[in-house]
């Protein structure tokens, strides 16, 4: 297999090269500039150097006479060239020298063979490559008080006076490249080393790897999976996921809430703790929704979502709980029963027959009832919850009063048997909790009522009642006055309640607590629309 450097060793590689070949770049440029610059300046301090001599009183003076005073044309080029590093040459007339430059050997390469057109009277540069290298040189005439040209004042930088100027920019050039390279260094190491840990230190490899796996694993899941950023706009939605929405929807980075109403994921995203089996109404159908929090490094990104069809999980419980109700009813009939039994076994046994003939009586008095009252209640689930209620109250020592104008036909699909089980079921057992402290005198009074347009249910006790400071409080997840409570039960009644889009009122004071759900359900429509019931006759108890 053959053998890669790291990522991180490559990033701080290529960063390298990335900062140095501008660098190199720049440093060649700015050293092609910097030579044309210093040419330029050198030919303009040439001329004017030049210039400034030729109209010397002193050298005009000096030309003026049949024989230059030699010694002080080289006083004066002596003096320039300590000043400024000039070869400063005069030419009589004829083009000879009256004096040599200093070092005597640079004096053809100052003079050189370009000095006709000073002769002449012009002023110019010149540049020429010598056997010392390069010179830059300035010629002027030099004409008297008459106006008659007397001679040729020449200025010459040669090789070693250029390189003097270059190198005063190289010198402040080489002290700031060293720092340059160290802060190029030190940026591509630190490149290098973000973003490695910005990917938790893995290899491309191993990312293509997880990618590919994750793609695999998510695309395989049967469950419908959603991701979302910190903004709650989907990222990620797997094939489950796009099948619950209309073909052809825009279901990637739409917002999560547009597509399915519900303030659980922002709660998730503030609080960074999960839900589980919350309801979703998903295009139409409710779901079970698993919501948990996308964190890297303890900040939540964005969330997970997934979800279930709570249908095929109804059936599926269904057929796993089916044996517990069974269970559980044949256990609260055989308590029922026995005690029974005992009472009217003890009466029979001390000869008290009128007392077991009129017990006997009374119990079929209270079964009757009962059974008259479940009678209306068509969904089998309720009217067995009810019954099972009725026998706890009995054991509880409560008093359960079931209006014996109850009545229920028929469920809607968004609040079904399910549902009424969570709600009603919920709300009893709140009841009975509520009236344990008033063993003496307990009573929880249960109505179902349905008509044309809704389904109204309303559970009252004769307890203590609710603090009142706690009402703002007393739907929230997690919420509860109970020691060993959970703090869920009006929590999954207000869900419930919201799915079917209903509502929930309740009132409270020391004299009891009531609530009322009304959930719509206009069943004379789905009538009109051809659909037919027929009538459960119940079940005798």
């Amino acid at each position: 297999m053959e053998k890669r450097l790291s990522l991180q060793k490559e990033v701080f590689l290529y960063a390298l090269i990335i900062g140095f070949t501008p660098l190199l770049l720049t440093l060649w440029v700015l050293q092609l500039s910097v030579n044309e610059a210093v040419e330029k300046r050198i030919e303009q301090e040439a001329i004017e150097i030049a210039s400034h001599v030729s109209v010397n009183i002193n050298v005009i003076n000096t030309f003026s006479q049949i024989l230059p005073d030699r010694e002080l044309l080289q006083s004066v080029s002596n003096n320039l060239r300590e000043r400024n590093g000039a070869h400063v040459v005069f030419l009589d007339i004829f083009g000879k020298a009256l004096i040599d430059p200093y070092p005597p050997n640079y004096g053809l390469q100052v003079i050189g063979k370009e000095k006709g057109r000073a002769l002449k009277g012009e002023t110019y540069t010149t540049k020429v490559e010598g056997v010392s290298g390069r010179a830059i040189r300035a010629f002027a005439p030099i004409i008297n008080d008459a106006g008659k040209q007397k001679g040729v004042a020449v200025v010459a930088f040669l090789e070693p006076d250029i390189k003097l100027f270059t190198s005063q920019f190289y010198n402040s050039s080489i002290t700031v490249l060293p720092l340059t390279i160290m802060i190029i260094i030190a940026l591509s190491s630190f490149l290098a080393h973000s973003i490695k840990r910005r990917i938790f230190g893995m290899e491309p490899i191993e990312i293509a790897t997880l990618v590919s796996e994750r793609e695999s694993l998510f695309q395989s899941v049967t469950e419908a999976i959603i991701a979302t950023n910190e903004r709650l706009e989907i990222t990620v939605a797997n094939e489950a996921a796009l099948s619950l929405f209309p073909k052809g929807s825009q279901v990637i980075g739409e917002n999560f809430l547009t597509l399915i109403p519900n303030p659980g994921p922002a709660h998730v995203i503030e609080t960074k703790k999960p839900e589980y089996n919350k309801q979703l109404l998903v295009n139409g159908e409710i779901m079970l929704a698993n919501i948990s929090p996308l964190l890297i490094r303890d900040r939540a990104w964005g969330i997970v979502v997934t979800l279930r069809n709570r249908a095929e999980i109804k059936q599926l419980a269904e057929e796993l709980t089916g044996v517990r109700n069974m269970v559980q009813a044949l256990r609260a009939k055989t308590h029922e029963f026995s005690n029974k039994l005992h009472v009217i076994y003890g009466l029979l046994q001390r000869g008290h027959y009128q007392e077991a003939e009129r017990y006997v009586d009374r119990l079929a008095e209270e079964k009757s009832f009962i059974n008259s009252v479940v009678n209306h209640v068509q969904p089998v689930s309720v009217r067995e919850l009810l019954l099972g209620k009725a026998s706890e109250a009995e054991e509880r020592k409560i008093k359960l009063i079931i209006d014996s104008q109850s009545f229920l036909f028929e469920l809607p699909d968004t609040f079904d048997e399910n549902s009424m089980i969570v709600v009603l079921g919920n709300l009893i057992d709140n009841a009975y909790d509520a009236v344990e402290k008033h063993p003496d005198h307990s009573s929880v009074f249960i109505s179902l009522k349905q008509d044309e347009s809704k389904i109204e249910i309303l559970v009252k006790d004769n307890g203590a009642g609710i603090p009142e400071e706690n009402f703002p409080m007393l739907f929230n997840p997690g919420f509860t006055t109970k020691s060993k409570g959970t703090g869920f039960g009006l929590y999954n009644i207000k869900t419930q309640v919201s799915l079917a889009k209903g509502t929930i009122a309740f009132s409270s004071d020391a004299d009891g607590t009531s609530f009322l759900v009304t959930i719509p359900y206009p069943i004379l429509k789905k009538q009109k629309r051809g659909e037919s019931y027929e009538k459960d006759q119940g079940i005798d108890y």
